[in-house]
């Protein structure tokens, strides 16, 4: 999705992400056309685009439609696709990755830390990554997602043991020290009990 949102934005495409449920998916075309949003992109089991009345499903029909649109395309420009996806490169730069995790003895300790971000943005709180600030989303039990322009957050508790790992997608200079200072903070690892460990470690 934050590949998504960078083609948004440098695009200058209005932008809004929603559950896949159907009737999320109704209520959200509704503020769509309330709103003048042109693209929705949802997610669950899988993913789909709506693109004006238009809608994109990841099947092979809208595979092969969207591979009639490219070849269209193509000849109005007559480009090579190598050529075509060169510019597309060149337009929208590379998405990069950091990832970093914490660690504590007790989940509970784990539990505690998620919730009290939760609770935070149930409060509306401003979160700031650096200078910039960043919007927040809870996208299940589970994980919470920081959207920034340029950069993204996601905090991810594991089910499996007292771990919550933090993933950093950025564009450009790579903000994962004032990531880790915006985690120690929110998730109140020392409060809490949580050992910072990078993904190497």
């Amino acid at each position: 999705s934050f590949l998504f949102s960078e083609i948004a934005r440098v695009n200058g495409i209005a932008y809004y992400e929603t559950d896949a449920a159907s009737k999320e998916m109704g209520y959200n075309m509704k503020k769509l056309e309330e709103s003048h949003i042109n693209v929705l992109l949802g997610f669950k089991e899988g993913s789909c685009f709506f693109v004006g009345n238009h809608v994109w499903e990841m099947d092979g029909i809208a595979t092969t439609c969207l591979f009639h649109i490219i070849l269209g395309e193509l000849s109005r420009r007559q480009k090579t696709l190598e050529e075509y996806l060169g510019e597309a490169l060149e337009k929208y730069p590379e998405i990069k990755t950091s990832v970093f995790y914490y660690v504590a003895e007790d989940r509970g300790d784990v539990e505690n830390a998620v919730e009290g971000v939760v609770e935070r943005i149930g409060r509306d709180e401003r979160f700031v990554l650096g200078e910039r600030k960043i919007i927040p989303r809870i996208v299940d039990e589970s994980v919470v997602a920081f959207h920034g322009e340029r950069r993204k957050v996601t905090i991810k508790k594991s089910f499996a043991g007292p771990r919550i790992t933090v993933y950093v997608e950025f564009v450009g200079g790579d903000p994962t020290e004032e990531a880790v200072s915006f985690c120690e903070d929110a998730l109140a690892a020392k409060k809490n009990n949580l050992t910072r460990k990078m993904l190497s470690e």
